[in-house]
């Protein structure tokens, strides 16, 4: 008998050791094909500099870079720019310092090179006043937006070899508007944080300094905007993912209603063109480096996607954006201070002199109560846990593991439920009652339809509670932080999942929202009621941060995109003066900068 239970029990190790080898095999493979898919790649780019280095002066590039997309087109409008040479320059800054910084996903120069000539075909046989809004002004592609030739990844390595046939519906929409696509950008691992790491394309670092993340997950578009690679990023933002990436790297995006611009055919984590999970839905819109280029991008895409059924058809209202682009008298309301965790003291001396601006302007600043409507945020994050959409990233994954900036998140879909509970009372017991908190909330699983549609329908009672508050008391917008903190180290990005509520609570209330760079952090020290590893964590991390690109929010009532945008000019131009001040400040003081072209 006992000979029975040793040959059973090393029958057990055996097969359980047979498995892990072949895992180990099948992995070894995908990382392997992983690996040629970037040689193959870095190959294409290697050949496109070799041919094309030296087409375009250094002067040349210079000015050109230094463009804003606005500029751009009306330059290639006015024949004083070729959109073949326009293409060259940001395309050799891509395919240089955006590769180096790990920006770019999946590119193929010579192929777009071919839609910037074709451009210049156009502008020789059309009137100036006939040709498109985005005549030959180069356009990056976040990864997961299909583009017909080029591979949407998701950041996973077992899809390096899905080839797009098709364009996302906002590409195909941008091309007939002129646009040249310039390449794929990076993103994180599955589109779920805010550092854009993934073992296909590597992990997005920030110019400003390259120990820290550029942010996500639209994090490859505002490094490529932030460096001059590219004009205008497309983007996505479901939590934050345009917001956030803009503000850790000083520029400009806009996440727009998520009934203005279509988000139709973009590759799902399941691998589909549809979405699965629709009660909270991600929106379509730009990172570009100028403000003029927000209102150049929602002009000209507003309105523009008459088969995609459940997008507006309005146009962009130019006379409700200049009212309030030039309006007297606002109401507006702020908030810095949910508990949870505390805004850095550098992020909110900078918010709080804008309000102090607008202030003096005559505008009405009151602060406004959003901790007691951050259940939205908490049971939004619930139903998400509940909606399938990590299980579906973990199937997906194949033999790849989980990113490491997952493991909390992931933990509640791997291990029985009183393991879970156990790792929660652990946490509480060491002191990290935060982290415990968000955990809890991620484990919080619902058996029953009927337990989800209940959650469902609480939710949307709390939206409607927040936006009666919001309309009795007058308001036209709220200013806020996007994070806590600027841009973080590469490696943390698990300081995602407890501080993006300032971002995410905005596209849970659908609202348009927009970030405005103030300028760079002067003050690096840290504040925290909490003695947590979150704490420590965030305070390691801000003492080398001065001088990091550092932004607010301003978002409006869902569907007043013109009316967010036009306060966004406003706000805008009270504080670029300060912004330019300390960003050509601190060129002329570094050589470290990889902003600033001229160096």
């Amino acid at each position: 008998a006992t000979s029975i239970v040793y040959g059973i029990v090393g029958f057990l190790i055996l097969k359980t050791g047979i498995k892990k080898i072949v895992k180990y095999k099948r992995y070894s493979e995908l990382l392997q094909r992983g690996k040629k898919t970037v040689s193959d790649r870095d190959d294409k780019i290697d050949r496109f500099i070799t041919k094309y280095k030296n087409e375009v002066s250094k002067e040349d590039s210079e000015i050109i870079l230094n463009l804003s997309a606005t500029e751009i087109a009306e330059q290639i409008k006015s024949r004083k720019l070729t959109a073949r040479k326009v293409f060259i320059a940001f395309a050799l800054r891509a395919a240089t310092v955006g590769k180096d910084l790990e920006h770019i996903a999946d590119a193929d120069f010579e192929e777009c090179l071919l839609l910037a000539e074709e451009a210049d075909r156009i502008v020789e046989t059309t009137k100036k006043e006939d040709l498109p809004p985005f005549i030959g002004v180069p356009v990056s592609i976040k990864d997961h937006f299909r583009l017909k030739g080029l591979r949407s990844t998701q950041g996973l390595l077992s899809n390096c070899d899905d080839i797009d046939t098709e364009d996302s519906y906002a590409v195909e929409v941008m091309k007939k508007l002129g646009a040249v696509p310039l390449c794929k950008t990076n993103i994180p691992m599955a589109l779920l944080c805010l550092e854009s790491s993934n073992r296909l394309w590597g992990g997005a670092k920030n110019p400003w300094n390259q120990n820290k993340t550029t942010g996500g997950s639209s994090g490859g578009d505002a490094g490529l905007v932030s460096v001059r690679a590219t004009p205008i990023g497309l983007g996505s933002d479901i939590g934050g993912s345009i917001r956030v990436p803009a503000s850790f790297c000083g520029v400009y995006g806009f996440k727009p209603s998520v009934r203005r611009i279509s988000g139709k055919n973009n590759k799902g984590i399941d691998n589909s063109s549809y979405a699965g999970f629709n009660v909270l839905e991600s929106s379509t819109g730009p990172i570009t480096s100028s403000f003029d280029d927000l209102i150049l991008f929602s002009k000209a895409m507003f309105g523009q996607f008459p088969n995609d059924f459940s997008i507006l058809s309005q146009k962009f209202n130019d006379q409700t954006y200049q009212e309030y682009s030039n309006t007297k008298k606002l109401k507006i309301g702020y908030c810095y201070n949910v508990s949870r965790t505390e805004v850095a003291p550098g992020i909110l001396k900078s918010i709080q002199s804008t309000l102090d601006k607008l202030k003096q302007q005559g505008h009405e600043i009151l602060e406004f109560p959003l901790e007691q409507f951050m259940n939205i945020h908490d049971i939004g994050l619930q139903l998400i846990f509940n909606s399938g959409k990590l299980k579906c990233m973990i199937e997906h994954l194949g033999e790849e593991k989980h990113m490491p900036f997952y493991d909390k998140v992931v933990i509640p879909h791997l291990v029985p439920a009183f393991v879970t509970k156990l790792i929660v009372l652990s946490l509480r017991l060491t002191g990290q009652t935060r982290v415990a908190n968000s955990l809890d909330n991620a484990a919080i699983h619902f058996s029953t339809l009927k337990e989800f549609y209940s959650a469902v329908a609480k939710y949307n009672k709390l939206k409607d509670v927040f936006y009666k508050y919001y309309l009795s008391q007058g308001f036209d917008c709220l200013i806020l932080p996007i994070t806590p903190f600027p841009a973080f180290e590469n490696g943390k990005g698990e300081l995602t999942f407890q501080n993006v509520f300032y971002s995410m609570i905005v596209n849970m209330l659908d609202m348009p929202a927009g970030s405005i760079p103030l300028g760079l952090l002067k003050d690096t020290t840290y504040n925290s009621v909490y003695n947590d590893k979150m704490r420590k964590d965030i305070e390691e991390s801000l003492k080398t941060s001065l001088n990091l690109p550092i932004s607010l929010q301003v978002a409006t009532l869902p569907n007043q995109d013109e009316k967010c945008l036009g306060i966004m000019k406003l706000v805008n131009d009270l504080v670029k003066e300060g912004k330019e001040k300390d960003y050509n400040e601190y060129y002329s003081s570094t050589k470290e900068c990889l902003v600033n072209i001229n160096k």
